[in-house]
Order: structure tokens, then C-alpha cells, then sequence
């Protein structure tokens, strides 16, 4: 084989096997719900648009507007672009009572939303990017 063809075979091997997830064109929300009560835990809800814009709304208090710092927003889209919320289930269940969070992103034009009980069984991109909402609401 000549190199040129060496050269060909490779690029294409990486390019058949690169994966890329889609770009979130849309607002990042995040919420927590369920419980005995089924108005969640008091964390605060958000609101993150493209722009780094945030918007935090905790149960009985005025929102509370911010904006998300580069490498933050940078940090939270990427995330949630590894969660790939288009390719999971809607919902992820472990039993009744539990706190439920719900995160939603539109994702190529499409609005995605997935909602997953705490003690469930989720796949690992959802738990980090759920994780790393919650601390944003948290802080």
C-alpha cells in the first residue's frame, strides 16, 4: 500500500468513528419536583439561556437573574450536549415519593426533555449533567 492510501484509510477510520453529540441551540432548564408533598426539595429552578443568562427561581421567592460566567456556561452546555438528551428515555423511574429532577434543552430545534427520580438507575452523562445543575441551582 502506498502511503497515500495509508493516509485515506486512517482519515476515514477517524471519521467513522468520531461521535459527536448535537449543539443545544436553545435555553437549558432544571428543575426538582416530586417528594411526599410533590413540590420537590426546595432547590431552586433554572433558567440558563445561550447567552449565559440565568434566571433562579426558588419556591416562594422572587427570580433571581445572573449571568453565567464563560468557562461556567461553557462547563454546564457540555454536559448536558454529553447527556445527548434526544437518544435517552423520557423518564427514569425508582418509586413512588422520591424527588424527581427534570432537565430539558432544545437540541436542533427540538425542545428535549427527560425527567429522572434520584435513586434511579440513569446513565452516567445524565447523573453528571444533573449533578452539575443542581450545584449551579444550590449555590
Amino acid at each position: 500500500m502506498t502511503s497515500r492510501t495509508l493516509l485515506a484509510i486512517a482519515a476515514l477510520t477517524i471519521a467513522g468513528c468520531s461521535t459527536t453529540n448535537p449543539a443545544i441551540d436553545g435555553p437549558i432548564d432544571y428543575q426538582v419536583t416530586g417528594g411526599i408533598a410533590g413540590s420537590g426539595d426546595g432547590t431552586p429552578a433554572l433558567h440558563i439561556e445561550l447567552s449565559g443568562a440565568m434566571t433562579r427561581t426558588a419556591p416562594g421567592r422572587a427570580p433571581e437573574s445572573s449571568t453565567l460566567d464563560a468557562s461556567t456556561l461553557a462547563s454546564i452546555r457540555s454536559k448536558v450536549e454529553a447527556a445527548d438528551l434526544a437518544s435517552l428515555d423520557e423518564v427514569y423511574t425508582a418509586g413512588a415519593d422520591d424527588f424527581v429532577e427534570v432537565v430539558s434543552a432544545r437540541v436542533d430545534g427540538a425542545l428535549h426533555r427527560v425527567m429522572a427520580d434520584r435513586q434511579a438507575g440513569k446513565p452516567r452523562e445524565l447523573e453528571i449533567a444533573l449533578d452539575a445543575l443542581h450545584d449551579l441551582a444550590t449555590r
